[in-house]
């Protein structure tokens, strides 16, 4: 491990509760794809598989940066696949809303080729702070016109929640002081399921956008097939 940074040892060395979440969504993503290709129509077809490409280029680049031996034994390599990885969020944020957006065509492909262009130069200029910014407000426009043109689903409303639930959960991890492996322990002693180096915060973060992104698959089938 010598010369790598303490920022990638933390993704070699990450809680397997997280690593296990996403390694198992990204197996998952393609045969969720097959289901939905065999048992849709043609119209609905496309936007729903958009969205589950989206969520897999978004889980398999973070399962790939978090525990590839290649990612870990260089940091240059390490440095890329975090701009891959960073950039997938982008990517699944937009793919999320592709379902919904067949009558608003122009305003959501422009809005979010806009961002991600955006996004794409932040990431490149290693500008942190105005990229965390600019993904904020691309995630809060995305979710809200996913609600608006589904006339506030409630199961967007479940989602909508999950969300903002997992954000909350990230908070303990955000505060923490240091890099690496400190971050892993962001747990809170009262919850009966963290343990250090195996659950805590980060991988409640996931899960609940997980739940959140399930709920948003689940109203993107509602949407394109015309249930309500």
């Amino acid at each position: 491990m010598e010369g790598i940074s303490a920022h990638a040892r933390f993704y070699k060395e990450m809680s397997w509760g997280r690593l296990a979440l996403m390694i198992l969504v990204t197996c998952l993503l393609p045969f969720v794809a097959l289901t939905t290709g065999l048992l849709t129509s043609t119209s609905a077809r496309a936007p729903l598989l958009c969205l589950l490409l989206g969520k897999f280029i978004s889980y398999a680049s973070s399962a790939f940066l978090h525990k590839s031996p290649t990612t870990s034994s260089s940091q240059l390599t390490h440095g890329y696949a975090c701009q891959v990885d960073t950039f997938s969020i982008c990517v699944s944020i937009f793919a999320t809303g592709i379902p919904f957006a067949s009558l608003h065509t122009a305003a959501f492909y422009g809005a979010s080729g806009a961002i991600m262009a955006l996004c794409a130069v932040l990431i490149a200029t290693k500008a942190e702070r105005p990229r965390l910014f600019v993904t904020l407000a691309q995630f809060i426009s995305t979710v809200t016109f996913i609600g608006y043109v589904s006339s506030w689903h409630h199961v967007w409303v479940a989602g909508t929640l999950a969300y903002i639930g997992g954000f909350a959960c990230y908070s303990p991890v955000a505060m923490r002081n240091g890099k690496g492996r400190t971050l892993v322990d962001a747990t809170i002693e009262s919850v009966p399921w963290h343990r250090i180096g195996r659950y805590g915060c980060h991988e409640d973060f996931h899960l609940l956008l997980l739940v959140g992104d399930i709920c948003c698959f689940i109203v993107a089938i509602t949407y394109s097939l015309g249930l309500k």
